[in-house]
């Protein structure tokens, strides 16, 4: 037999003893009740409360897990497999029969990874959660902290938007002992990364949460910007909608202030919504001195040296639109800069006022603009 068999039927031992006494006194309760000895019955609830705690530390002091109630219920009272109209958005409620999942791998963890996470026989979100976050595809999920997942507040509304969720929720804190038939247990599989996924999109805006993904920013691990003026700066996961099923995620750079699609294709089917429309928002809120200087540098189009004319007049509406917010800016005491700025001239930035005089006629300047996009090139006499 082994050790982990050997651990299985104490417990189930231990739980045995502890019904006994629990019907005992209970009994005993019941007939001093009846008879109206009510300091007898008193006491026997006493010792019977008594008794339970005591046996609740011994199994805590042996297995290093705490004893609830729910424990005993589930081994002397087994749930029942559930069926398919066990939860009213099961398979075949949503109109293609994956239970409100999508029938591919949401975020690349290949069933076998999680089948062999159920089957061990140890007590673990410190073994599920670190195994499902370094598997390949899952590189840019953090690691939930158990007290987080364990914590039904969190969890708040989550019921109704993931099929079989109490068994999910089992399977992702490790406390599923359902002997189920290979197709559920995938139905099964595919709610628990779904659900993950949720709590992960909650959990990355908290404190701890902020603080996990900040180390793997500052480790690049999701990326570096592709836009040649970035220079490389690190990339951000963001979601384009916070509703599961609608947009797969991105990636945001804070330099360009533009988003991206993954280069992995096991990246680019990881749901968006998983990671929510605010989190990089709001790390740059707690973390202010993280958000990099803009670049004013773009790509100019050349033919033999010279500016092509159509791009260079778009580049001058877009320069002249650029001092014209800053203007705006320094009227209001907003002081912005570009790296540009900081490295011509130390001094903070000084409102133009002959560029303000220049600025009186809008309509003036924007026709100049669309004359010189249609004007003929002059190169020289």
């Amino acid at each position: 037999m082994s050790w982990s068999s050997l651990l299985s039927w104490s417990e189930w031992a231990m739980s045995f003893v502890i019904f006994v006494h629990f019907v005992v006194y209970l009994h005993f309760a019941v007939y001093y009740l009846f008879t109206g000895d009510y300091d007898s019955c008193v006491l026997s609830l006493f010792f019977m409360a008594r008794t339970m705690g005591v046996w609740c530390v011994i199994i805590q002091f042996i297995f290093g897990r705490s004893m609830e109630f729910s424990d005993m219920w589930t081994w002397f009272f087994p749930r029942p497999p559930p069926g398919p109209d066990s939860n009213p958005r099961g398979p075949n409620n949503d109109g293609n029969g994956s239970g409100g999942v999508s029938g591919t791998p949401l975020m690349g963890t290949t069933i076998q990874a999680l089948t062999l996470i159920g089957a061990m026989d140890v007590s673990a979100t410190t073994i599920i959660m670190p195994i499902f976050v370094s598997s390949r595809g899952n590189e840019y999920f953090c690691e939930i902290d158990e007290d987080y997942l364990t914590d039904r507040f969190n969890l708040t509304g989550l019921n109704t938007e993931v099929s079989y969720y109490q068994y999910a929720l089992d399977l992702v804190t490790d406390v599923f002992d359902l002997d189920a038939d290979d197709d559920l247990r995938e139905q099964i599989e595919k709610s628990a990364r779904h659900l993950y996924g949720l709590v992960h999109a909650r959990y990355i805006v908290t404190t701890r949460g902020l603080a996990k993904m900040l180390e793997k920013y500052k480790k690049s691990d999701f990326g570096k910007c592709p836009r040649v003026m970035c220079d490389g700066h690190a990339l951000l996961p963001v979601g384009q909608a916070d509703l599961p099923n609608m947009s797969t995620v991105k990636l945001y750079c804070p330099k360009c202030e533009d988003i991206y699609n993954p280069k992995s294709s096991r990246h680019a089917s990881i749901d968006g919504a998983y990671f929510g429309t605010s989190f990089h928002s709001i790390l740059f809120q707690v973390y202010p001195a993280l958000n990099p200087e803009k670049s004013s540098r773009r790509y100019e189009p050349r033919i033999y040296g010279f500016k092509v004319h159509a791009a260079a007049a778009l580049a001058r509406y877009q320069d002249m639109e650029r001092e014209d917010l800053k203007s705006r800016l320094a009227e209001v005491d907003i002081q912005h800069r570009f790296i540009e700025d900081s490295e011509s001239d130390g001094d903070a930035f000084e409102y133009d006022e002959d560029y303000a005089e220049g600025r009186t006629e809008p309509a003036k300047n924007q026709g100049q603009a669309g004359d010189a996009a249609s004007a003929p090139m002059e190169i020289g006499n």
